[in-house]
C-alpha cells in the first residue's frame, strides 16, 4: 500500500493538469502543477518524528495510523475540487507515506547482518503495489475514458481492513517493550525529541549524515522532474495512453530490480559503495 500511494498520482499529472489547470497554457499549466506538488512535499519533513512519536505511542499504533492516514487522505486527494485542495490534501498523503514505520520494524527485529536484505525483501513485496499501479492506470486511462481519481479507489478500500488488522494482530516490537519497562523521568520525556535530534549530528558519524541530507535534497529536485515525466509523454510526444502504460511497467520492473540489487550490494559489500554508484548513476539516468 505504501508503494502504491507514493506512486499511483505519479502516473496520471496530465489528466489533473487537464482538469485543474485546462485555462493555463502547456507550459505555464505544468509549472503551477509543479509548485502545487512542491508544497505538498513538505509533508516528508515531517518524517523526522517518527522516531518520537513511535517511542511515545508505539510501532504498532504509529503503523495502524499511518496506513488508515494514507486511506484517509487518499480519498481527501479523490474529492479534490481544485489545484488547492489536492496541494492540500497530497501535502497529508506525503506526511503518511513517507512515514515507513516498518523500517523501524525491520532494524529492531532483524539481525545486523540482514537488515538491508529484509527491507528490500519487504521492499519487494511493495512491487505489488508498483504493479498495480500501471494496472489501474489501463483500466482509469484510456482512449477513450479518463478517471485519474480512480487511482486512489485501491489505497481507499485497503486501508480500513489492513488498518484493523495491524491493530488486532500486530505485536509490538521487542525493542518498544523495554522501553516501555523502564523508569525515566517526566524531564526525560519532555526532552526525548530534542536528544533524538540532537544524537544524530553528535554521533562519530555526522559528516556521514550530512552527506546523506544533501543526496536526499537531490532526490527531492529529481522526484519533482519525474513526477511531470508523464505529463511530458502525454503531451510531447506520439505515445498513446495504453504505449505510456507500457513505459510505465517498463518503471515498474526496473524498481523492482533496483529494490534486489540493493538488498544484495548493501549486505554483500556494504552500503558505501551503493551511495558512489548511485551518485553516479543519477546525473547520468537523468542526461
Amino acid at each position: 500500500m505504501d508503494t502504491y500511494t507514493t506512486l499511483m498520482l505519479t502516473v496520471v499529472p496530465s489528466k489533473i493538469i487537464d482538469e485543474f489547470l485546462s485555462y493555463y497554457p502547456q507550459n505555464i499549466a505544468e509549472s503551477i502543477f509543479q509548485i502545487a506538488v512542491a508544497i505538498a512535499t513538505v509533508g516528508t519533513y515531517l518524517v523526522f518524528l517518527n522516531q518520537f512519536m513511535a517511542d511515545k505511542i508505539g510501532r504498532k499504533t504509529l503503523l495502524a495510523i499511518t496506513v488508515f492516514g494514507m486511506g484517509i487522505a487518499s480519498f481527501l486527494v479523490s474529492i479534490s475540487g481544485n489545484i488547492i485542495q489536492y496541494a492540500i490534501f497530497l501535502f497529508f498523503l506525503y506526511i503518511f507515506f513517507s512515514s515507513d514505520i516498518w523500517v523501524i520494524y525491520i532494524n529492531e527485529e532483524t539481525k545486523p547482518g540482514k537488515r538491508a536484505f529484509w527491507t528490500n525483501f519487504i521492499l519487494v513485496g511493495g512491487v505489488i503495489g508498483a504493479l498495480l499501479v500501471p494496472t489501474f492506470r489501463s483500466i482509469f486511462i484510456t482512449e477513450t475514458t479518463s478517471n485519474w481519481r480512480g487511482m486512489t479507489y485501491f489505497a481507499i478500500i485497503l486501508a480500513i481492513p489492513l488498518g484493523f488488522l495491524i491493530l488486532f494482530t500486530f505485536k509490538e516490537t521487542s525493542k518498544y517493550s523495554e522501553l516501555k519497562r523502564e523508569q525515566t523521568t517526566h524531564k526525560d520525556k519532555q526532552n526525548l525529541l530534542k536528544r533524538n535530534l540532537k544524537c544524530i549530528f553528535s554521533t562519530a558519524h555526522k559528516k556521514e549524515f550530512i552527506s546523506i541530507l544533501i543526496i536526499s535534497f537531490l532526490v527531492g529536485l529529481n522526484y519533482l522532474f519525474v513526477n511531470i515525466g508523464e505529463s511530458y509523454l502525454a503531451n510531447n510526444s506520439s505515445l498513446t495512453d495504453s504505449e505510456i502504460n507500457i513505459v510505465v511497467y517498463a518503471i515498474s520492473f526496473s524498481v523492482i530490480f533496483g529494490y534486489l540489487f540493493t538488498g544484495y550490494i548493501a549486505d554483500k559489500y556494504g552500503r558505501r559503495i551503493l551511495l558512489y554508484f548511485y551518485s553516479l548513476l543519477m546525473p547520468i539516468s537523468i542526461l
